[in-house]
């Protein structure tokens, strides 16, 4: 930077016209408001944390549910006399029955970290379909082992503890 650079950035607010100098102060004035309001606003997003960690082991557990069910399918169609008939729409059904579940994750994982009212009542109306795939694949499936049930049970304990907490912040956020 040579010397006349140096001089033109230290210019100071003398050799500005006072009409502009008034401007530039409402300008700053504005600006520091302007980032009071919005850090008045983040300062009020209240998350709700208990049902995002409750969402975060959910979503491992659906991970977890997702891949045991599988083993546990091919085990069944292996060892197991499945009727030709019946395996196939059971598969189909599981696997979109967790995408349902996956949807839902994701749509109350969104709401619940802005409290966004519509992703949560959205996310606990998809909890019916949640829990009648649960309800079939641990009684109602051709053959249902007592791992069915055991890993059902627990996924419909998560999903119960999601719709406890997603109403709980309806009602108190």
């Amino acid at each position: 930077m040579n010397k006349e650079e140096k001089s033109d950035i230290s210019k100071d607010k003398s050799d500005i016209p006072s009409d502009d100098i008034s401007y530039i102060e409402e300008e700053e004035e504005v600006v520091e408001t302007r980032e009071l309001r919005n850090f008045e606003e983040v300062r009020q997003i209240k998350n709700s944390n208990p049902l995002l960690h409750v969402i975060y082991f959910e979503f491992l557990y659906s991970i977890f549910y997702l891949f045991i069910e599988a083993l546990l399918f091919l085990y069944k169609g292996y060892l197991l006399p499945y009727p030709p008939s019946s395996i196939g729409p059971e598969i189909a059904a599981f696997f979109f029955f967790m995408c349902i579940q996956f949807f839902r994750i994701k749509v109350i994982n969104n709401g619940a970290k802005i409290n966004d009212k519509f992703s949560i009542i959205l996310s606990l109306a998809l909890t019916i379909p949640v829990f009648v795939g649960y309800v079939y694949l641990f009684t109602y499936q051709t053959y249902s082992l007592i791992f069915d049930m055991a890993l059902g049970i627990f996924a419909f304990i998560y999903s119960g503890l999601v719709v406890v907490f997603s109403v709980y912040n309806l009602i108190f956020k």
